[in-house]
């Protein structure tokens, strides 16, 4: 055999274990078994009175789960939300938030109400990374603590803003006598303090427990009080209550509810007593852009909604871009960032279009929205769903 004839056979035998070496890494990654999915632990609000804010905030997590492992999940690896249910109870939050601890997680998310939220954030002042899902809880500037959607802060001048153009000038409130209500209560007053609100008074102040069937003895005083409109501090169950009580009454004021109240199948139930004027202030998901970089995210978001065959609530779009925020981190830091360098990415995050608005975490209330992002709408019973009624900040639409 002479040289030329070896040097064929060499460079075939070569051409052929590069072709066998090749099909082998190829059957090898077919069979191999798929990454595991990164588990991201979610304490909700899924019994007691909070459910319907658990239920809701629960399928969210499950539609933005679907929809983000379709595009790969986190730098190929699929993602998981795995709902605990703290049945609106503090107490039990804080076990299940200890109980995850216990795993050293870089980031864990909940609950559905401000008390929860803050009793778990008490167990970490240095981590892991918190993010509530209530606009109402107010982490402290810097902490491993973040809120959806944009501060109650912002919330209730948006709401003034619209009063005080529909020349209302006697308000009242009645709130339960939980974190939520506190919240919204001290929002409230802060509110009226500013100059413009100067001729807005509160002729009324009322309180109830949120397992409180009967709310009449409140809402005579308030009826009494000469009230123009009234504030429903509450969420879940306690804000039918509320409307239960004034329709008894024969009181149809308008009524401002909590973000936390936007649930579409528990204000369809409502029907036979809400009242005339249901209103609501929350953020831009509910006049979506017709342009620009919100556009395109809240087509996914309405999108993925319209295929599960639900309408999209304001509480869908809390855990929706609280969860985008959270995954966007960790696919620019690997899901082997620690919760130190999550917190620091989420606190530089801006000019990030969520559903609710462009997001900027340096104005420092671990919100990362302004009065800008915030738009009065009314309970249609009709449509059963919302229409706007303002534009960004609260002004009227004319």
């Amino acid at each position: 055999m002479d040289g030329k004839t070896v040097n064929l056979l060499s460079t075939a035998l070569k051409i052929a274990l590069g072709v066998l070496l090749a099909l082998t890494s190829t059957v090898a990654r077919t069979n191999a078994a798929p990454s595991a999915p990164l588990t991201i632990d979610v304490v909700l609000s899924m019994t007691g009175a909070g459910a319907t804010l658990g239920k809701d905030e629960s399928l969210a997590f499950a539609i933005f789960e679907k929809t983000s492992n379709a595009k790969g999940g986190i730098n190929g690896q699929p993602v998981h939300f795995e709902i605990h249910d703290d049945a609106t109870n503090p107490q039990v939050a804080v076990q299940l938030a200890s109980a995850i601890l216990a795993r050293a997680p870089a980031v864990f998310m909940g609950s559905s109400l401000a008390a929860s939220c803050a009793a778990m954030a008490a167990l970490v002042p240095q981590g892991p990374v918190q993010f509530c899902l209530s606009p109402a809880f107010e982490p402290k500037n810097g902490a491993y603590t973040f809120g959806a959607g944009g501060s109650v802060g912002y919330l209730l001048p948006a709401s003034f803003n619209y009063i005080r153009n529909g020349g209302y000038t006697r308000v009242a409130s009645i709130a339960t006598s939980d974190a939520s209500g506190v919240s919204g209560e001290r929002s409230m007053d802060d509110a009226i303090a500013l100059p413009e609100n100067r001729n807005i008074k509160l002729v009324a102040r009322e309180h109830f427990a949120v397992g409180d069937i009967s709310v009449a003895a409140q809402i005579a005083r308030i009826a009494a009080s000469g009230a123009q409109l009234v504030f429903a501090f509450t969420t879940g169950s306690a804000l039918g209550t509320a409307l239960h009580g004034l329709n008894d009454a024969g009181m149809n004021l308008p009524v401002f509810a909590t973000t936390s109240a936007m649930n579409v199948q528990q204000l369809a139930s409502y029907a036979s007593f809400i009242p005339k004027e249901l209103l609501f202030a929350s953020n831009v998901f509910i006049a979506p852009a017709r342009g620009g970089i919100l556009r395109p995210v809240q087509q996914e978001f309405g999108e993925a909604f319209k295929a599960a065959g639900t309408p999209p609530s304001p509480l869908h779009s809390y855990s929706w871009d609280a969860a985008l925020i959270v995954v966007s981190g960790l696919r620019r830091l690997g899901t082997n960032a620690t919760a130190s360098q999550l917190r620091a990415y989420i606190e530089q995050l801006h000019d990030f279009p969520g559903v609710n608005g462009i997001y900027d975490f340096r104005i420092g209330d671990q919100h990362g929205l302004t009065a800008s992002s915030v738009v009065v709408s009314r309970w249609d019973p009709k449509l059963a769903y919302w229409i706007p009624v303002s534009d960004g900040g609260g002004a009227p639409l004319r």
